[in-house]
């Protein structure tokens, strides 16, 4: 058997990699024995490869059967039989003066192998990443291409059966267009390859520090290959260089492992630096619009993935959480600019990605027509999108009290590192917590925040804890039984960090701290407090909580202190020092 390679060309040209790509999708398996070695595909002839092309809307030539695109009608501008792939779509650009009008108003559609439901759905402008309305400057990547005046896209969409491309046209108007799509058939359709899909979201939020949305979720196997989004605020914080709105992290969950791919912030995700700060445009990303006013801000931006496509097997989530941020979206001063209730912000994205199946995606309803081609900010009615979200361990804490044994001691103080193995952890950051200190070492001028830090002085045998991430509190648990005579206490002696990386940043530390029994069937929390480490390290810092436990006298009893990163900050220190966990009786 003769196999088919294929190498990249060199050079700065975007055609080279996009044709590469192209031949992928259209060569024949690595199973056919008939394969022959294909290092240059632009260069290599190949015999017997029927190609085509499907004129649309243009019916004032020789085709007059074409039909026009009129107001509130739709036209199939395509209808090709498989096997086979599109490798050029092209759509003609509204001109200038009626662009406002039809870049949101023209609906794109496809549909493959018969299906009923479109596998993509989009206005016409946003897939072709002509953001915010129609407003992009002409640019050129490997995939996609606004040029004078059409839109191009170089996406392989092959076909087992049947591709099928719709303009669906939502205006009062006649859309005096022209399309072109170029096929190739394919001899044989391979099983490995994927279906286009292409979906449009748009959601209008006020942002402020708590917000974390999602954006795209697909079940099934396949892999992303870009987005294109279009960003607008009126929010006076917001629109110089989109202040916090960069901020968020996106956070891409893959195969139900949360965060498997995290970039640090909205710019580096589409892979720039310090907010995006001029118009640019490449062979996979772009800011094709930019125009940051003293009343609206808008952005529009795409990235693909053709260098290393997001792979899924089982489906992929894609949100942005703006939750973690400490420096430079602080978020004390980001509450006293915006207020309580935030500022609003509108996304509009497009998510591109290849599935197995044919089958067409869940689309969201396109909102009316006057809404969406207009920035929604504010929109009439949209209540707030985030809220902090509130922990359910009950079951890590049930799970802990059928597996543990009963601590024969009722004092821990953590005199040694052994006694730390009395208490069952879970939920604390990985790879860096929990760990012992035997004696806390005093630190001399400013700390780093964020790395594994030291409590106040004056105590000695310390366990130290940090919860995983916002949403998973760390748990400290020990089983034990209660005594049945004398007053049953229970008592903690805790300290946060006092070591602030900014004299700025007093009173932002600390951390959230629950008690709690569980009984064997459901837990009884008896208290939350904000354990704050005090403004300067001192011995006088550490605090002694007090819990009186007679209602479980002689009992089996799970004691639970849950540790949850939360307060004015609510990633900024959020270590937990436990000198002492111990049940006693007076």
């Amino acid at each position: 058997m003769r196999q088919r390679t294929f190498t990249s060309l060199s050079g700065a040209a975007g055609l080279a990699s996009v044709i590469v790509l192209l031949a992928e999708f259209a060569g024949v398996a690595a199973e056919n024995p008939q394969r022959e070695d294909f290092t240059y595909p632009l260069a290599t002839i190949r015999k017997g490869v029927p190609e085509g092309l499907a004129n649309g809307l243009w019916y004032h030539d020789q085709y007059r059967d074409l039909k026009p695109l009129l107001g509130h009608t739709k036209v199939t501008v395509a209808d090709i039989e498989g096997p086979g792939v599109i490798t050029l779509m092209r759509i003609s650009r509204a001109l200038e003066e009626e662009r406002a009008k039809f870049a949101r108003g023209i609906v794109l559609q496809v549909f493959y192998d018969n299906g009923t439901s479109p596998a993509i759905q989009a206005p016409l402008a946003d897939f072709f990443g002509d953001g915010c309305n129609g407003k992009s400057t002409y640019f050129s990547s490997n995939l996609i291409e606004l040029v004078p005046e059409a839109y191009n896209s170089y996406i392989p969409m092959p076909f087992r059966k049947r591709a099928k491309i719709v303009l669906r046209n939502d205006t009062d108007d006649y859309y005096l267009g022209y399309t072109a799509i170029e096929w190739q058939k394919l001899p044989f359709w391979n099983p490995s390859l994927g279906y286009l899909h292409a979906t449009y979201t748009r959601k209008v939020f006020r942002l402020v520090p708590e917000t974390k949305v999602t954006f795209f979720q697909v079940e099934g196997s396949g892999h992303l290959i870009g987005r294109q989004l279009s960003l607008a605020t009126s929010e006076p914080a917001y629109l110089q260089e989109l202040r916090w709105v960069m901020e968020g992290n996106n956070e891409v969950e893959i195969d139900g492992q949360k965060k498997q791919i995290n970039y640090l912030g909205s710019e580096d995700s589409f892979t720039f630096s310090y907010g995006f700060r001029r118009l640019f445009t490449g062979q996979h990303v772009g800011v094709t619009f930019r125009d940051f006013g003293s009343t609206l801000s808008q952005l529009s931006v795409f990235r693909f993935h053709d260098h290393m496509p997001i792979r899924f097997d089982k489906g992929l989530a894609w949100t942005i959480d703006w939750q973690y941020e400490s420096t430079f979206a602080n978020p004390p001063a980001w509450r006293e600019q915006v207020g309580p209730n935030g500022g609003w912000v509108d996304y509009a994205f497009v998510f591109y990605w290849y599935m197995d199946t044919p089958a067409g995606y869940k689309h969201e309803p396109l909102a009316p027509l006057q809404e969406r081609i207009l920035p929604m900010l504010p929109p009439p009615e949209h209540p707030l999108v985030f809220s902090f979200p509130k922990p359910n361990t009950e079951a890590e804490i049930e799970d802990a009290f059928r597996k543990m044994p009963v601590d024969p001691q009722l004092v821990n103080r953590f005199s040694a590192p052994d006694d730390m193995a009395r208490v069952f952890i879970v939920g604390a950051y990985p790879k860096t917590h929990p760990f012992f200190i035997d004696k806390p070492e005093p630190i001399s001028g400013r700390r780093m925040a964020g790395i594994p830090g030291n409590p106040n002085p004056g105590r000695t045998g310390i366990v130290a804890v940090h919860p995983k991430d916002l949403e998973t509190p760390c748990l400290l648990i020990r089983k034990l039984q209660i005594p049945s005579k004398g007053k049953p206490v229970l008592r903690i002696v805790v300290s946060g960090d006092p070591y602030k990386f900014e004299p700025d940043n007093v009173g932002q530390s600390g951390f959230g701290m629950r008690v709690g029994i569980f009984d064997g069937q459901k837990t009884e929390w008896l208290d939350k407090q904000f354990v704050t480490p005090g403004d300067q390290p001192s011995p006088a810092n550490w605090r002694t909580f007090s819990y009186d436990l007679g209602g479980f006298r002689g009992e089996v009893v799970a004691v639970v202190i849950e540790v949850t990163a939360e307060g004015a900050n609510q990633w900024f220190n959020k270590e937990g020092f436990f000198d002492e966990f111990s049940v006693t009786t007076e």
